[in-house]
C-alpha cells in the first residue's frame, strides 16, 4: 500500500485518480484478522569505509533533521570536493553536497560482506579463559554476521529496540518512525521482523530464551509478531517496575512500568534465584501470614545523600553484628564518612547503594532507636557495603500487636530477648482469654 500511495501521488488530478483513491480507502477500511503490515523497503546502512563513487548511493553522515536522516541520494557526478546528487524519492531533486558530509550506503537486501575489525581490547583478568566481545555496528548486519558463525548456538538474546514513542530526548533515537506517519506501526514491525528472524537463526532451539523489552506503544503488535515468528515457543510478558513513583503524563495516567517478552525455546524455563533482603526494598507483602520487613535503605526517588542529608547517619552495631548499639548524628554533606571515628568494638553501617554511591535511610535516627526499643528492627549479616537492616512499618507492627501475625520464635539479642519473651507470653495469654 505504501508503494501504491507513492505511485498515485504522481498521477495528475483526474477521475481515474479519484476512483483509485476511493477503492484504496475501501481496502484500508476492511476488517483484517491477525497481524497485517507492509514489508517496507528500503532501510539502509552507512558504510563508512567505502569511498563515494559516481553512480553509488549516499546519505548524510550526521544530521538531527528527521527528513534528512531518512533521505538518500544517487551520485550523478563528482567534481573537486563536491558531489552532484539526485534525491531518491518522488521529488528527484538535484542537490550538491560536500563529499566530507556524505557516506556510501547499502540498501536493505543489497549484498554486503560484513566483517569484524579489531579496534581495542581490555584485559582485567589475564589468567581467566572467559572473554567478551563488544560489536559496534548496525544491528541487522551484526546479527547477520553472527548467524554465519553461531547459528543455533546462542543460549540467550536480549533486545532493547526503539519503542517507537516519538521521543527524541533519550540517549538513542526512540522515534523510529515519525508520529504523523500513517505507516508508523507497519514500518516499525517491518524493521523488527527482519531482526527477529535473524535472532531466531542464532538461538539454540533445544534450550534458549529471547528477551525483548517494550512499552505500551507497541507491546500488542510485538506480542502478535513474536507469536507469528515463534509458533512453537512459550511466550510470556512480564511487567518491570522501573519507576515506583510513576511518571506523570499530560491528561493520562502516570506510568511506572515497562514490559519484557520472554520467548522460551525447548526446555528453557525460569529458575528461582536466592536474593538478599536489599532486593525486597519497596515490595509490599500482601500475605496475611508473613510479616514484611521494610528495608532501612531508601530506594526509588530522593534516595541519595544529597537529597536527604538528615537521613545520612551511621547505625552503630556491635562488632559481631548481633546487637544494635546506637544511631549517630547525621553527617554534614561536606564531611567524609571515612573520617568518622568509630568507637572500639563498634562498627558503623552507612546507607550505601549496590553501585557504591551514598544513599540515605528511610527514617531518622530517633525513630530508628524507638523502633529498636520496641523490638521491630532486625539486623542482617555483614555485606561488602555494610549490613542489611530492616524494620516493621507501623501497619505491619500493628498486625503483630493485634495477633494477625503469630510469633513463632525469637532472635537472640542479649537483653532484648527477655522483653521479646514477655511480649510472646502476653499474646498467648490474650489468645487464651479471648
Amino acid at each position: 500500500m505504501a508503494a501504491i500511495d507513492d505511485i498515485i501521488s504522481r498521477i495528475s488530478e483526474s477521475d481515474i485518480k479519484k476512483d483509485l483513491l476511493k477503492e484504496i480507502e475501501h481496502l484500508r477500511n476492511q476488517k483484517k484478522f491477525g497481524l497485517v503490515f507492509e514489508e517496507h523497503l528500503p532501510e539502509f546502512t552507512r558504510l563508512y569505509e567505502l569511498p563515494v563513487k559516481k553512480g553509488g548511493l549516499v546519505a548524510l553522515k550526521d544530521t538531527n533533521n528527521d527528513d534528512e536522516r531518512k533521505t538518500y541520494y544517487r551520485v550523478k557526478e563528482l567534481r573537486n570536493n563536491e558531489a552532484v546528487c539526485i534525491e531518491q524519492n518522488e521529488n528527484r531533486r538535484e542537490v550538491v553536497l560536500a563529499i566530507e558530509d556524505i557516506v556510501t550506503i547499502a540498501l536493505f537486501g543489497q549484498p554486503i560482506y560484513p566483517c569484524l575489525t579489531h579496534v581495542d581490547e581490555v584485559k582485567n583478568a589475564p589468567d581467566n579463559d572467559l572473554w567478551h566481545t563488544l560489536i559496534e555496528a548496525e544491528n541487522y548486519h551484526a546479527l547477520q554476521l553472527l548467524a554465519y558463525l553461531y547459528g543455533g548456538m546462542v543460549d540467550c538474546i536480549y533486545i532493547d529496540p526503539p519503542y517507537n514513542t516519538g521521543d527524541k530526548s533519550w540517549k538513542y533515537n526512540n522515534d523510529y518512525v515519525d508520529d504523523n506517519d500513517a505507516y508508523r506501526h507497519s514500518k516499525w514491525l517491518s524493521m523488527m521482523k527482519k531482526r527477529l528472524l535473524l535472532a531466531k537463526k542464532l538461538l539454540n532451539p533445544h534450550d534458549s530464551v529471547l528477551i525483548v523489552t517494550i512499552d505500551e506503544k507497541e507491546y500488542l503488535r510485538l506480542g502478535c509478531l513474536l507469536e507469528e515468528l515463534f509458533p512453537d515457543a512459550r511466550i510470556q510478558m512480564v511487567s518491570i517496575c522501573n519507576m515506583p513513583g510513576g511518571v506523570s503524563r499530560l491528561d493520562e495516567f502516570s506510568r511506572c512500568d515497562e514490559y519484557a517478552y520472554f520467548v522460551k525455546l525447548g526446555i528453557s524455563s525460569p529458575v528461582a534465584l536466592p536474593l538478599g533482603m536489599e532486593w525486597l526494598n519497596g515490595v509490599k507483602n500482601t500475605s496475611k501470614t508473613k510479616v514484611h520487613w521494610e528495608g532501612l535503605l531508601r530506594t526509588g526517588t530522593n534516595n541519595m545523600r544529597t537529597d536527604r542529608p538528615n537521613l545520612f547517619y551511621p547505625v552503630l552495631v556491635s562488632e559481631d553484628g548481633k546487637r544494635f548499639v546506637d544511631a549517630g548524628d547525621p553527617l554534614p554533606l561536606e564531611e567524609d564518612r571515612f573520617k568518622f571515628i568509630v568507637p572500639k568494638g563498634i562498627k558503623a553501617i552507612w546507607p550505601i547503594h549496590l553501585d557504591g554511591t551514598e544513599g540515605c535511610w528511610r527514617i531518622g535516627k530517633d525513630t530508628l532507636k524507638d523502633l529498636y526499643e520496641n523490638h521491630v528492627v532486625r539486623l542482617g549479616g555483614f555485606t561488602a557495603r555494610g549490613m542489611a537492616i530492616n524494620y516493621l512499618k507501623k501497619g505491619e507492627h500493628s498486625k503483630v500487636l493485634n495477633g494477625t501475625y503469630k510469633i513463632n520464635g525469637i532472635k537472640e539479642d542479649n537483653i532484648h530477648t527477655i522483653w521479646m519473651i514477655v511480649i510472646i507470653v502476653l499474646h498467648l495469654s490474650q489468645e487464651r482469654n479471648g
